[in-house]
C-alpha cells in the first residue's frame, strides 16, 4: 500500500498544475510539487492545514464559498479568484474543486489550480473587453485579384455588438468573404477598406449599407499588412432624424414656394381676368349687332367660348396655387379631375398624349380638401406624362393616359367590390358595416417601374429622375396629402408595360362637413 502511495505521489509530482487533497475534516493531507511552487513555500507549511481555518483570509477568503459549494452539492465547482499565497505573492488562479464521495457520502476533496501568467492575464483581459465593447469590432483580411486589387474581404473574427448591430452571427460568417454573406453590398465598401489594409493609412467615414438597410460610423485600421480592423456605431436613428429635418425644411420650403406662386398668380388673375371680361363683352356686343345668319356670327360665338375657357383656367390656377388652410367640403370627383385637366392638359396634347376619360358625374360627393386631391393628381399626371415620353419620344398610339373612378368598398375577404352605392358612404353587409369608397385610377403604358424602385416610390427624396427634373418630393406629398384624408395611396406596375397608380378616399373619413 505503501509502495502504491509513493507510486502515485511521484506520478502527480511531474503534473503542472498544482493539487492539493484534503480529507472530512478539510485537512490537507497532500500538496505535490507544483503546489508548493504556486504557494511559494514547502509541503511542511501546507499539509496538515485545515483549509477553512488554518489559512489567511486574504488567501482563502474567496475560495471558501466554491469550497462550501462543492462540498454540499457534491459536484465539481470550477472558479477563478486572485489570491494571496502563503508565499505572500499575488496571483490568478483557476481552479476545479472535485469531491470525493464513497456510498453517497464526503470523504475528501482534491482541488488542482493552475496560475494564470501576466501573458495570459493580459490575453483574458482582451477577450473581456472585446467581448464587452458596446461599438462594433471586426477583424478582416483583404482579398485581392491577380492585380493587386481589393475585390472582397475575409471575416477573421467579429464581438457579440457586431452580432446585435449587424444581425449576422460570427458561427455563420468567420471565414467566410463578405460577398458570399452580402452579395449585393456595395464596392465602394470594399475599395475604402482595401486602401487600409494595403496601404496601412486609417480612415473614418459615414456611410449607407444598403443589403444591412442602415447607416454606419467607421473607423478602419490596418494592424498588419493585407489585414484591417473597424470599428463602428450605427447612426441609423440619427441619419433618420437628420433626414426628417431635411423633409420638413424642404416642405416649408414647397409650402413658402406655393405661397408665392398664389399671391403671384392672384396679381395675374385680377390683371388677366379685366380684359378677358372686356374681350367677351365686346365680343357679345359684335353678336348682337351681327346678323344671326352671319358668317362672323360663328367667330364672335368661339371668342366667347375661348375666353370663358381662359377664365376658367385662371380661375384653376389659383385655386391650386394657394397652399392655405382650405376648408375641406364635399365635392365631385369628376370636378377635381376636370379641374386638374384644364391645367395639364395642353400640355398633354403637346406631348401626343391622349387623355381616355372614364368617370361617372353620379359618384358619391367625398369630403375632402379639392385643391389638395387636384395637386395629388397633377402629380401622377405628369409622372405619366414623362414615362409616357420616355417609352415613346414621338407619336404614338400607345400614348394614353387613362383616368377613371368608381365606387366600391373592401367585402369581409379582403377583396375590392366595385359597384354603386347610394350616397352617405355606409353600407350593411350582413352582420358587419361596410365603408364605401372612392377609387381614383391613373394608368398609363409607359416605361414601367422596377420591383426595387416601386419598394421605395413614396420615401422622400427618392427620385430616378434627373436632378434638373424631380426632386423626390412629389410622391411623397401625394402620399402625405392622401394619408391625411385617412386614404391609401399605392402603385403596381410592371417594367416595360406600364404602371397603375391607386387613391382610394373613404367617403366617411370622420370630417365633419364646413
Amino acid at each position: 500500500m505503501i509502495a502504491d502511495k509513493e507510486y502515485y505521489e511521484s506520478i502527480l509530482d511531474t503534473v503542472s498544475d498544482g493539487i492539493w487533497v484534503s480529507d472530512t475534516d478539510d485537512r490537507i493531507t497532500y500538496c505535490n510539487r507544483a503546489m508548493e511552487r504556486i504557494a511559494g513555500v514547502g509541503a511542511d507549511r501546507i499539509v496538515g492545514r485545515v483549509v477553512t481555518t488554518d489559512f489567511p483570509e486574504e488567501t482563502t477568503g474567496q475560495l471558501l464559498p466554491h469550497y462550501g459549494q462543492a462540498r454540499e452539492s457534491l459536484k465539481p465547482v470550477t472558479y477563478e479568484i486572485g489570491v494571496v499565497t502563503p508565499g505572500g505573492r499575488s496571483t490568478l488562479q483557476v481552479g476545479v474543486l472535485t469531491p470525493l464521495v464513497a456510498e453517497g457520502v464526503f470523504v475528501g476533496m482534491i482541488c488542482s489550480i493552475t496560475e494564470v501568467t501576466d501573458g495570459e492575464q493580459l490575453e483574458r483581459d482582451y477577450e473581456a473587453l472585446f467581448r464587452g465593447m458596446l461599438e462594433g469590432f471586426a477583424l478582416h483580411r483583404i482579398v485581392c485579384n491577380e492585380q493587386g486589387e481589393a475585390v472582397d474581404y475575409r471575416f477573421l473574427a467579429v464581438n457579440p455588438a457586431f452580432e446585435m448591430i449587424t444581425g449576422l452571427k460570427g458561427a455563420d460568417i468567420v471565414g467566410r468573404t463578405v460577398l458570399e454573406i452580402l452579395p449585393d453590398l456595395e464596392m465602394h465598401w470594399i475599395s475604402t477598406y482595401g486602401k487600409v489594409a494595403l496601404s496601412g493609412e486609417p480612415s473614418v467615414f459615414e456611410d449607407y449599407s444598403a443589403p444591412l438597410d442602415k447607416h454606419f460610423m467607421v473607423s478602419a485600421f490596418s494592424p498588419a499588412p493585407g489585414t484591417f480592423a473597424c470599428l463602428f456605431v450605427d447612426i441609423s436613428q440619427r441619419c433618420k432624424a437628420e433626414e426628417n429635418q431635411r423633409i420638413m425644411e424642404s416642405q416649408l420650403r414647397q409650402s413658402q414656394k406655393l405661397e408665392s406662386i398664389g399671391t403671384l398668380a392672384s396679381g395675374v388673375a385680377h390683371e388677366i381676368n379685366n380684359p378677358i371680361m372686356g374681350i367677351m363683352g365686346y365680343a357679345q356686343i359684335i353678336a348682337d349687332r351681327l346678323d344671326p345668319e352671319s358668317p362672323l356670327m360663328e367667330c364672335a360665338t368661339e371668342i366667347g367660348k375661348e375666353t370663358d375657357r381662359i377664365a376658367k383656367i385662371v380661375k384653376n390656377l389659383l385655386s391650386f396655387a394657394r397652399h392655405d388652410k382650405q376648408q375641406h367640403s364635399p365635392a365631385r370627383v369628376c370636378d377635381i379631375v376636370a379641374a386638374t385637366l384644364s391645367l395639364i392638359g395642353t400640355v398633354l396634347r403637346h406631348d401626343q398624349i391622349r387623355i381616355d376619360l372614364h368617370i361617372a358625374e353620379d359618384l358619391p360627393h367625398v369630403r375632402c380638401r379639392s385643391q389638395q386631391i387636384q395637386q395629388v393628381l397633377m402629380n401622377l399626371l405628369t409622372n405619366a406624362r414623362d414615362a409616357l415620353n420616355e417609352k415613346y419620344p414621338g407619336q404614338d398610339d400607345n400614348k394614353v393616359v387613362a383616368v377613371s373612378a368608381e365606387c366600391g368598398c373592401w367585402n369581409a375577404e379582403g377583396q375590392w367590390e366595385s359597384e354603386p352605392i347610394p350616397d352617405g358612404g355606409m353600407r350593411s353587409r350582413g352582420a358587419s358595416s361596410v365603408h364605401s369608397t372612392i377609387r381614383i385610377i391613373v394608368e398609363d403604358h409607359g416605361s414601367g417601374i422596377p420591383d426595387a424602385v416601386c419598394k421605395r416610390i413614396f420615401d422622400p427624396f427618392f427620385t430616378t429622375k434627373p436632378h434638373d427634373r424631380g426632386t423626390g418630393l412629389g410622391l411623397s406629398i401625394s402620399h402625405g396629402i392622401v394619408k391625411e384624408h385617412h386614404g391609401v395611396m399605392s402603385v403596381e406596375s410592371r417594367p416595360g408595360q406600364g404602371t397603375r397608380f391607386l387613391v382610394e378616399l373613404p367617403l366617411d373619413n370622420g370630417w365633419s362637413v364646413e
